[in-house]
């Protein structure tokens, strides 16, 4: 390990200046003797591991969160002043305005490659294995301007940070940097999309190759030509008996390409570039991608949206692809395990479809564009498929969490909206029940999407299943209980629900802007329950064996979810009981963001990329990353 210890003379200057007396294993820099005088309550003040920012033969300054400075005692000044000690770890006592106590934390400063952040508990680091923190530890940002941070500031898969050690834990994480970012770590899961935990990993590469591994501290590697496949188990020699440990694949060119074979997507046998990590874990083999980020891309857009559609559509697909990514790098989903997101659908599905040239080049001809807000913030790239003619807001989310985007507003997708003329459909208009109704039954001729299959569809429950519904909101209950709530003396409050009678009505009480449903009341002869969120009426009201019929007369099998929840329902009695319902809806996806068939249709009608994100992104700015 690279220690970065106090030197002695810096220690024999503290003595001097400071009259150090030893506590705990602690170097205590200085502790006055109390005056002789009357009885008196002192003021004292402690501060725990902060940042010692300047010591000099008079003051000591340092920073908790804010700039503080406190006089030294005057009998211990003296000319010199102790050089190096700034920027340690400290506890300060102050005892009346004066400086009594201070006492160096960790006197070890290490560095490496960060590999996982563990919330709340720890950092996995290249060369230094798993360490844990400390149960007071500080994040301190030392780059534009001092200020306190997060775990969430650590940069997985980079060197920014120094991690100051006490015990063996780490007592404070020094953020040195908020350089530009190139790499991005892809968690790769299970054939289909099953799982993060893999059984055994069988690869190759169309290179030669090197295997890389650690045992008791000493890096060994393997060597192996191009084509020649290796399998990796838990059980492997590279891997310490009982012990957590990594392999790393490395081609021995930059452009080589390693063949997952033990994993299927759309496209066959995915092939990767950039290297691979492959972690021994508990659960069994974490696999993950560490790549360019405009590599990535390479295999992002082709599969999120049809490589055929026109180059300006693709672009603007790149940059949001581009935007949403980088967020996730500074912010990682999968920090647990080493990764900033996963290859399905949970983030941006990556390498289900084989790279294409138009996508391609679709990515380098946005090379390092990010989407920016007018905070100056990234904007959140949300997209979907497509629109019913309109869009909505971020209020589409329930989240409590969830922020305020402006720049997602709900607004007509048609030719009038990207010229900013005021239509007859509105987005408050459409929270009305029976605006929306005609919307979806006379559409306007100017909408974008307007021959889309998806643009309008309908699905028709001839037999309602109280079962299913049941099944349904128990698990919707179970993913969020304060999104499926039941009527209890007047009011809606949280609770299980234990049966399903028969159905007396099924209701959309309200719409969000742009007219899709959130919140859909079920009365039942058991209870009343309320179901919150266009995400969870969208599985409520899918009974996983009905097709949903699009406008050019295919059928669509919907195994857990509707299409949207941009639509209108009408029960169907049995006398008193709803045995079935109608549908009829429009579009496919959540509605916020970027309508991928609209973005199609606007560059077919001329549009550029930089005006497509304009119109579904309002007032956001398009920069280079790092600009």
């Amino acid at each position: 390990m690279r220690k970065k210890a106090v030197l002695c003379i810096i220690g024999i200057l503290l003595l001097f200046l400071l009259g150090i007396v030893g506590l705990s294993g602690k170097k205590k820099i200085e502790e006055s003797k109390p005056e002789e005088e009357e009885p008196k309550l002192p003021v004292v003040e402690v501060y725990t591991n902060v940042y010692l920012t300047d010591l000099t033969n008079t003051y000591l300054s340092f920073f908790d969160g804010e700039e503080r400075s406190y006089p030294l005692s005057e009998e211990r000044v003296v000319k010199d002043t102790a050089l190096g000690l700034e920027g340690s770890l400290v506890d300060i006592t102050v005892t009346d305005g004066v400086v009594t106590g201070a006492y160096i934390r960790g006197t070890e400063k290490v560095s490496g490659k960060v590999l996982g952040v563990e919330a709340g508990k720890g950092v996995e680091l290249e060369g230094y294995g798993f360490l844990s923190f400390s149960e007071d530890v500080r994040f301190f940002m030392l780059y534009g301007g001092l200020c306190l941070g997060t775990e969430q500031d650590i940069r997985i898969g980079y060197q920014f940070a120094d991690f100051v050690l006490e015990d063996g834990k780490i007592c404070g994480v020094l953020l040195t940097a908020d350089e530009t970012m190139e790499y991005i770590r892809v968690l790769i899961k299970t054939s289909g999309y099953a799982g993060n935990y893999h059984e055994a990993v069988a690869l190759s590469c169309d290179t030669d190759y090197t295997l890389l591994y650690e045992r008791e501290g000493v890096v060994a590697s393997e060597a192996y030509s191009a084509g020649e496949s290796i399998a990796v188990t838990p059980d492997s020699t590279y891997f310490a008996e009982g012990e957590a440990g990594r392999v790393q694949i490395i081609p021995s060119a930059l452009t080589g390409r390693i063949s997952l074979l033990s994993v299927t997507r759309s496209q066959g046998t995915p092939a990767y570039r950039g290297t691979l990590e492959i972690s021994c874990v508990d659960g069994g083999l974490i696999v993950i991608n560490e790549v360019l980020l405009e590599e990535y891309l390479y295999a992002v857009v082709p599969s999120e949206m049809p490589s055929g559609y026109p180059l300006e559509a693709l672009k603007a697909q790149a940059v949001c692809a581009r935007t949403y990514a980088y967020a996730r790098m500074l912010h990682p989903g999968l920090a647990g395990f080493g990764a900033h997101v996963d290859d399905s659908t949970g983030y941006q599905v990556y390498n289900n479809i084989l790279e294409q040239n138009s996508t391609t080049t679709a990515v380098r001809e946005t090379m390092g564009q990010l989407l920016y807000a007018a905070d100056g913030s990234l904007v959140d790239a949300y997209y979907y498929s497509t629109s019913c003619g309109f869009g909505s807001d971020e209020h589409v989310w329930k989240s409590e969490t969830a922020p305020e985007l402006p720049y997602l507003s709900a607004r007509s997708i048609s030719e009038e909206g990207m010229a900013g003329v005021e239509l007859s459909y509105t987005a408050e208009s459409m929270k009305k029940e029976d605006v929306f109704a005609q919307f979806l039954k006379e559409p306007p001729e100017s909408d974008f999407e307007k021959q889309e299959p998806w643009y309008r569809w309908s699905y028709e429950v001839e037999k309602l299943s109280t079962d299913r519904m049941l099944d349904m909101l128990q698990s919707r209950y179970a993913a969020n209980n304060k999104l499926v709530l039941t009527l209890r003396d007047g009011e809606y409050v949280s609770a299980p629900i234990e049966k399903l009678g028969d159905i007396k009505s099924i209701t959309v009480m309200k719409r969000n802007a742009g007219g899709v449903a959130d919140e859909l009341v079920i009365e039942s002869s058991t209870g009343t329950y309320k179901v919150i969120s266009e995400l969870n009426i969208r599985y409520v009201l899918c009974d996983g064996k009905t097709k949903v019929c699009r406008q050019d007369g295919s059928e669509v099998e919907m195994a857990n979810l509707l299409p949207s929840a941009f639509f209108v329902i009408t029960p169907i009695y049995d006398g008193e009981n709803v045995k079935g319902y109608q549908i009829l809806g429009g579009g496919f996806g959540h509605g916020a963001g970027m309508s991928q068939n609209g973005a199609r249709a606007m560059a077919q009608a001329g549009f550029n990329a930089q005006e497509i994100l304009h119109f579904f992104y309002q007032d956001s700015t398009i920069r280079r990353v790092g600009q």
